[in-house]
């Protein structure tokens, strides 16, 4: 519950403060995603790209470079390897960078050229390479780390999904909405 309370305290304070060091006016933000090891980096999704706060979201960096589309919905953070992070756009998919966002590149293997929207990703709890993403036309699963993609549709009667959460008990159960 603290955790909840935070982070919707946090969530207010930026938008009634806005983003210091974001160009062009406050972005709305799409995503967030906390360093797990460091809770003042933290990286946000925005129509205009990513950003980074390295000093618990009082200042920011952009950090789109290698980012086709400036419309990121979501973005997803290793749990194991904090530096590497997946940006799910509109329009080209998925991007992924290494080195804490500094460089991107599409991750788009496996992916149906018809996937143009990635709303959001779900990192296993048990093994960090194991990944979901929700797309426009149904979730998708990747077991190295987002490099390769597999449609995930069985079973679905509408495959488009705008949220994507591994079952907190049961690691092996994959939520989709």
């Amino acid at each position: 519950m603290k955790n909840g309370f935070v982070f919707l305290l946090f969530f207010l304070v930026l938008l009634v403060f806005g983003f210091s060091g974001c160009s062009g006016g406050t972005p709305t933000v799409k995503s967030i995603s906390i360093n797990p090891e460091n809770p003042d980096v933290l990286f946000i999704s925005t129509m205009k790209g990513v950003y980074k706060s390295k000093d618990g979201g009082d200042t920011w960096e952009f950090r789109s470079e290698g980012l086709s589309g400036a419309n990121v919905i979501a973005i997803g953070m290793d749990p194991g390897e904090p530096s590497t992070l997946l940006a799910g756009t509109f329009g080209d998919a998925v991007y992924k960078t290494m080195d804490g966002g500094q460089h991107w590149y599409p991750a788009n293997l496996g992916l149906k050229g018809h996937v143009s929207v990635v709303n959001a990703f779900a990192y296993s709890g048990k093994e960090p390479r194991i990944i979901f993403a929700a797309t426009t036309i149904g979730p998708y699963k990747s077991v190295n780390g987002g490099e390769e993609w597999e449609e995930k549709v069985s079973g679905m009667e509408s495959a488009y999904t705008t949220s994507i959460v591994f079952d907190a008990v049961k690691s092996d159960v994959v939520y989709a909405g």
